[in-house]
């Protein structure tokens, strides 16, 4: 009987020394080596920072509009009214420019937005990563100089479609 209790006392002090060392793995690699908020890891986009497309004239357009879509993304077609009467304003309005940003091929870009009812000034093909984008949809305001003022991920409460509404509402022309 004395000879079990050792035995188990030896395997229980075994099991302890390799979860230990298991955990002290796990801390180190996750949070001594690579830490959550590294600077290592591709950031993602923030308001005050830069969009980075060169391509965009951001000056003419005042304030723009980015969709970042994809076709296959169910949230993004569940979004499709509040896209249709985003478009709706800004074209009437003449306050902002819109963009959709696919990750993927544009090729079906265009028949989808037509599908959804968006009228955008432009689509582009831009890889998620570039644009600090984790996924799809996200909704990007940046001012003249291409800077983010207001940035959402993921399918929108119908108070944040508000806000985007009244941010770009009171956008200066």
């Amino acid at each position: 009987m004395e000879t079990l209790l050792k035995r188990l006392q030896t395997v229980a002090n075994i099991a302890i020394i390799c979860v230990s060392i298991l955990l002290a793995y796990v801390i180190i690699k996750n949070f001594i080596l690579n830490p959550p908020n590294s600077k290592s890891s591709k950031e993602s986009i923030k308001v005050g920072s830069k969009v980075p497309l060169s391509e965009i004239d951001w000056q003419k357009n005042g304030r723009t509009v980015l969709l970042v879509l994809s076709p296959t993304c169910r949230f993004c077609n569940e979004s499709g009214p509040f896209y249709s009467k985003l478009s709706q304003m800004l074209s009437t309005q003449k306050t902002a420019a819109l963009v959709a940003v696919f990750p993927k091929n544009i090729n079906d870009g265009p028949a989808y937005l037509q599908n959804m009812g968006v009228s955008v000034n432009e689509v582009k093909q831009v890889a998620l990563d570039t644009l600090g984008v984790k996924g799809t949809p996200t909704v990007i305001i940046a001012d003249k100089a291409g800077e983010v003022v207001g940035v959402w991920f993921g399918k929108l409460s119908s108070d944040q479609e508000e806000v985007i509404l009244e941010q770009l509402q009171a956008a200066p022309a």
